[in-house]
């Protein structure tokens, strides 16, 4: 729904010049022109084809991270990586990740004083994401979920 690719380059840049590591800065398509769970699969494309090889960077250091929605699908991509048996992911970098759209926003807790998202906005950007609810049940939705978050051993396999 919200989509400024821009916001997360002077980070990435940051990140590639002290880490010294390659560092896609990757746009995605936003809900409600493309909903659950075609960005999902979009982000897990991208891995793949980040890891197809002939490409300069190091095979074995593969990270993934995201912020906000991009944590969410950071979450979903490493999963369907684990669950193919492939590309081997080394970290996961989940930096205030969306990772339960089951609870209601009104039910999660801010510990801010003044949250920039209010409860009625989750929602909203929670249904047009994901219109049906119990879809949000989904373990590429809701990763951290109930069960979703059980048996997830090697998912980032340092």
């Amino acid at each position: 729904m919200i989509r400024y690719p821009e916001q997360d380059g002077p980070l990435c840049r940051h990140l590639a010049a002290t880490a010294g590591a390659t560092v896609l800065n990757v746009d995605y398509s936003v809900a409600p022109g493309r909903r659950f769970p075609a960005p999902v699969e979009e982000a897990f494309d991208v891995v793949r084809w980040a890891a197809a090889g002939g490409h300069p960077w190091n095979e074995r250091r593969r990270c993934l991270g995201g912020q906000n929605a991009g944590g969410s699908l950071t979450a979903g991509a490493a999963r369907l990586a684990l669950e193919n048996g492939e590309p081997r992911i080394a970290l996961q970098v989940l930096h205030h990740a969306v990772l339960d759209l089951v609870t209601s926003a009104a039910a999660k807790r801010s510990r801010a004083a003044r949250p920039a998202l209010r409860p009625w906005m989750g929602e909203m950007l929670h249904t047009a994401y994901i219109p049906d609810v119990g879809q949000r049940r989904d373990r590429l939705a809701s990763a951290a979920w109930g069960a979703n978050a059980d048996d997830l051993e090697g998912i980032a396999a340092g």
